[in-house]
């Protein structure tokens, strides 16, 4: 090492020559301590600052590791991404529209009925206060829509309605009139042909 590149001290700091950034009172006389350049070794970063590229190894492997990780999570959210939209076109939901609507109203009817059930409830159960309220909505909006449908949509609409009424009926006859909320189904006694 020569007189004009100093010696490294401690804690970072030159102890040089002349010549090396200002450093010296006097050519003969008591050398001041400097602090270095930054961008160079030994320099602390300034405060606010990220260090320069080339110092210091741990800072590196630290940014490595964030890009890493960066690119990790970009890989995982592109998966979800195409997982969200597999999943939608295997559910298949068909565009809403009248008959969507009617038939929504018409299962409901048919759950309450007793004539189809939600898997892991237990069975089918019958509510004919809330079968009846479904079927009324179905009467309601049949006159409030009556000629404005299309040919297939009338005759969905009222096939459905009616059929709903009559099992409706059927079902209040079979129970004698009278029936618990909830309770499980009775299945109408099975009409015998004797000849």
């Amino acid at each position: 090492m020569g007189a004009s590149e100093g010696k490294r001290g401690g804690g970072g700091i030159i102890i040089g020559g002349g010549g090396g950034g200002g450093s010296a009172s006097s050519p003969g006389g008591p050398q001041k301590p400097t602090q270095p350049e930054p961008g160079k070794p030994g320099a602390k970063p300034e405060a606010g600052k990220a260090p320069p590229s080339g110092a210091g190894g741990a800072e590196n492997k630290l940014f490595a590791a964030d890009e890493s990780w960066k690119a990790e999570a970009q890989k995982e959210k592109e998966k979800l991404q195409e997982r969200a939209a597999r999943e939608e076109e295997e559910r298949d939901i068909p565009p809403p529209s009248f008959l969507a609507f009617v038939s929504d109203l018409g299962l409901q009817a048919m759950l309450a009925l007793g004539l189809a059930e939600i898997r892991g409830t237990g069975g089918p159960r019958i509510d004919l206060p809330a079968a009846r309220y479904t079927i009324d909505l179905l009467g309601i909006l049949d006159e409030k829509t009556r000629g404005n449908l299309t040919p297939e949509e009338d005759r969905h609409f009222h096939d459905l309605l009616s059929n709903l009424r009559v099992t409706y009926a059927r079902i209040v006859q079979a129970l004698g009139g009278t029936q618990e909320p909830g309770s499980k189904v009775v299945a109408p006694p099975e009409k015998k042909i004797i000849t």
